[in-house]
């Protein structure tokens, strides 16, 4: 299988918990067995600015 982007938004102040947060609901919205092609599969992430912006801007920069 190969890789495929994908984007998905997390409401939160502290990364960790809104990583863990986008986690649990992807499992629960796409079960956790196999490959769903979302985040349930991740077990870690990278900040990659501490730089607040607006959404769309933080989607832009993403891409």
């Amino acid at each position: 299988m190969g890789a495929e982007g994908f984007v998905t938004y997390q409401a939160g102040t502290d990364a960790q918990k809104a990583f863990e947060g986008a986690v649990e609901d992807a499992r629960y919205e796409y079960g956790n067995r196999g490959y769903t092609g979302t985040i349930a599969e991740k077990d870690d992430f990278t900040v990659v600015t501490t730089t607040p912006m607006p959404l769309n801007e933080a989607n832009e920069y993403a891409g």
